[in-house]
């Protein structure tokens, strides 16, 4: 399964369908804070081998990629294996598969074997998720992003990345690594003059995020280190009031009613919620870092998420392959074509649908599909799905293919995802793509919110004999009896085009 590129030509933009919108493109640059948009995970021994033939063979335990899926390696034990935009060639089984040895590659090698990561299986770990969670679209993004990057290996990946002529944004979050490593405040902000430089020569508008919190219990921090940390955030504050560059402090950016930061402590540690170990966010601390992004750059994207007031906006005329997307009828409570299913033993779900006003919802189409849950008496982690099943005959081999699933929620205690998964299988192969997806994070949501679940827009493979789709509500026991979590659905849309 392939990916569409950045930098569609004026004619492919003009025949791009009605919700693939006109692309926002983006050169995205960082560290493992901005490169776990990506589901990642380690690989597994031997790691890699190289074939003798131009083709390596990489493992990992249950990889679930299938031919033609899209992976990167960093961290790999030789450069030759850190690719950038590789391609499952062969599926040997389970655990391996190979690719080819081709295109660019990033600098940065380790003796611990590597980290795959998934570019179709976006992960809640990511800021940059949230960001277009909120967009109600996905960027356009030339990645130069990588777990364990200084801002020499970004550059680096810079040179050997084909960059566009003009971005619409350039996003940039680096210098974790090089602060705790030691570098020197005079070494850190002249690499990262050097590296913005080159970024607003090719980017409308460059986005600065701070150098997000490291935790004092980490045994590479230091109090020296610490201030040179907080002296490069101050410098690239002042960078970006003096080159008209928008910046976002990450330590005030908000989730579950609290900052990143927390404020009480002696040193500037995160607060707990916010991260999943001492550096790396968990999808509550993505969430602040992407929605104040979003606040960043809001004003001048202007255009928000699709959302249709008459059933025409949301038809094939429309681009959709569903038909009945306005749940305006319903069995049982659950929209007609869709299924609640597959709820965790002895968690509480009940289905119901209710219909959209002009006055709460905006518009009067339809009805919203309501998913009011709760943990129960469930073991472990409890989930349940809203379900769309056996759409394959709608499919066409070699198109595109994106799903779209606005959402909102309510009464959060123990929310730890809401994501969007798409399957779909040969007999043989499976491809998975999903949006937001629930990525080792342990740190429950407590907030409203709204947005759009989007998937990675795929090229379909040939011979799909099963295609399902489904929105997955994930709990912990903070989400007890009687205290219930409430999810709206409203019109999802599944695009297919024809590539150009």
């Amino acid at each position: 399964m392939t990916y569409p590129t950045a930098g569609l030509s004026w004619t492919a933009l003009n025949q791009l369908p009605a919700y693939q919108t006109y692309p926002i493109t983006a050169l995205v640059c960082g560290d493992s804070i901005t490169a776990y948009y990506d589901t990642a995970l380690t690989l597994t021994a031997p790691y890699a081998v190289d074939n003798g033939d131009g083709t390596a063979t990489f493992f990992r335990t249950t990889h679930g990629l299938g031919v033609g899926d899209s992976f990167r390696i960093g961290g790999a034990s030789q450069q030759k294996f850190n690719l950038m935009d590789g391609t499952v060639l062969k599926v040997l089984n389970s655990g391996s598969f190979t690719a080819k040895l081709t295109g660019r590659v990033n600098n940065i090698t380790s003796s611990t074997g590597g980290t795959i990561y998934f570019p179709g299986r976006r992960s809640q770990r990511g800021w940059l998720c949230w960001v277009e969670e909120k967009m109600g679209t996905l960027f356009e993004t030339t990645w130069c992003a990588m777990g364990a990057a200084k801002i020499a290996n970004v550059m680096n990946l810079m040179t050997v990345t084909p960059l566009l002529d003009a971005y619409d944004y350039g996003f940039v979050m680096i210098g974790m690594n090089d602060v705790y490593d030691g570098n020197s405040y005079t070494q850190i902000v002249t690499e990262y003059a050097e590296l913005l430089a080159r970024m607003r020569q090719k980017c409308k508008r460059v986005v600065i995020l701070s150098i997000s919190c490291r935790n004092s219990a980490d045994s590479n921090w230091s109090a020296a280190k610490q201030a040179v940390h907080i002296q490069v955030n101050r410098w690239l504050y002042d960078y970006a009031r003096a080159n008209n560059c928008l910046f976002v402090d990450t330590w005030r950016s908000v989730a579950n009613g609290v900052t990143y930061v927390d404020s009480s402590a002696t040193n500037p540690d995160m607060n707990a919620v916010m991260a999943f170990d001492n550096t790396h966010p968990s999808g509550v601390g993505a969430k602040a870092i992407g929605y104040a992004v979003w606040d960043a750059i809001d004003d001048e994207i202007k255009v928000g998420p699709w959302v249709g007031a008459h059933n025409e906006q949301i038809s094939t005329n429309a681009g959709n392959i569903f038909t009945n997307s306005d749940f305006a009828t319903d069995t049982g409570g659950v929209a007609t074509g869709w299924a609640s299913s597959d709820s965790t033993t002895n968690m509480n779900v009940t289905p119901t649908v209710a219909a959209r006003t002009v006055a709460t919802d905006g518009d009067a189409l339809g009805q919203n599909q309501i998913i009011t849950c709760n943990y129960g008496t469930a073991t472990g982690t409890a989930s349940t799905r809203f379900r769309r099943n056996n759409f394959q005959a709608s499919l066409t081999a070699g198109q595109y293919l994106q799903c779209f699933m606005p959402y909102s929620l309510s009464g959060a205690l123990g929310l730890l995802a809401v994501s969007i998964e798409l399957v779909l299988t040969d007999g043989t192969s499976t491809w998975l793509v999903y949006g937001s997806s629930l990525d080792s994070n342990a740190d429950a949501f407590t907030d409203d919110r709204s947005g759009v679940l989007i998937t990675k827009p795929i090229v379909i493979p040939a011979g799909v004999t099963d295609a399902d789709v489904w929105a997955r509500i994930y709990l912990n026991s903070s989400q007890s009896a009687g205290n219930d979590l409430v999810v709206k659905f409203w019109q999802p849309v599944v695009r297919m085009w024809t590539p150009s």
